[in-house]
């Protein structure tokens, strides 16, 4: 769904640890040009637009691009790295 807006170029979402729900929906994003004035803001209203509010992301990173594998796929577990770390928690919009 996220990848469907116009301005999205590259997305992943993942779960990470959420210190009230103990793990939260979280997506990096790398965008095409020209991007919105706030990209988080507007991409999580395009997922309020569209979805459940239990798949809305509760937060949203921006990224030049996304890591990719030795085979030139996506690596959503290099992605989450990157974003979260290996224990970080994430704090967000409700």
């Amino acid at each position: 769904m996220l990848g469907e807006h116009p301005s999205v170029r590259e997305v992943a979402v993942f779960g990470a640890p959420d210190g009230r729900w103990g793990e939260a929906v979280v997506a990096a994003v790398a965008l095409r040009q020209p991007a919105p004035a706030d990209p988080p803001a507007a991409l999580i209203a395009h997922c309020r637009d569209h979805l459940p509010r239990y798949k809305v992301p509760k937060r949203i990173v921006v990224l030049d691009d996304l890591p990719k594998s030795g085979h030139g796929k996506l690596s959503r577990r290099l992605t989450r790295q990157r974003v979260v770390g290996d224990s970080a928690v994430v704090h967000g919009a409700e």
